[in-house]
């Protein structure tokens, strides 16, 4: 039933983005959300300067969820936001996205001056992108996409890069019409020179 409702869903997603490659959405689950009214206006108040990055967002108090509506003309810093979330100690514990563009190269160079080739999502109408993390998600991604087919991702964000670029686990993903959906069981490994999203304990 999840499967069905998942494919559904994506395929609602992949329509809607057909001709705008974007951050569809991102869910940012908090780890401190017991005041009431007064952890709302704290968000409320963090998010509201980021009000030409955001057309819109929604605040759950039962699931203790922040779920942001980008502007899709706009580059959303996910990197900034928690970090404002977090100096209002409303720490993101884990952040969910649905997004949509291609699959790029990105090099890593570490100190030595060995280079490290990984692929990146890139967001193409706003350069925004989204280090790929090695996994079976992964693997199955590149295996189904061709050069400049635009892909949707479901996935999460366990930690940002030394550019705070995000790092991203795919969770499942959309190429045109195909499903692929067996990639939910993916264990992050880890990320070197990553800073990770605080865990819920």
């Amino acid at each position: 039933m999840y499967r069905q409702i998942l494919t559904a869903t994506f395929s609602l997603l992949l329509i809607a983005t057909a001709s705008f490659a974007q951050i569809e959405k991102a869910t940012l689950h908090l780890d401190a959300f017991l005041c009431g009214n007064t952890c709302v206006n704290v968000i409320n108040h963090t998010l509201s300067v980021y009000d030409e990055e955001i057309e819109d967002f929604s605040i759950d108090k039962k699931t203790r969820t922040v779920t942001v509506f980008p502007n899709p003309k706009t580059t959303l810093d996910l990197y900034e936001i928690r970090k404002e979330l977090r100096n209002a100690q409303r720490t993101p514990w884990k952040i969910e996205i649905v997004a949509t563009g291609v699959v790029v190269d990105y090099q890593k160079i570490y100190s030595g001056g060995e280079v490290r080739p990984r692929k990146a999502l890139k967001i193409k109408e706003t350069g925004q992108r989204f280090i790929l993390l090695e996994g079976k998600g992964r693997d199955m991604l590149l295996d189904a996409v061709k050069a400049g087919q635009r892909v949707t991702i479901f996935g999460e964000i366990p930690a940002f890069n030394e550019k705070n670029l995000p790092v991203l686990v795919i969770k499942d993903f959309v190429v045109q019409n195909e499903k692929r959906a067996d990639a939910k069981k993916d264990t992050p490994d880890a990320v070197d020179g990553a800073e990770s999203t605080p865990s819920n304990g």
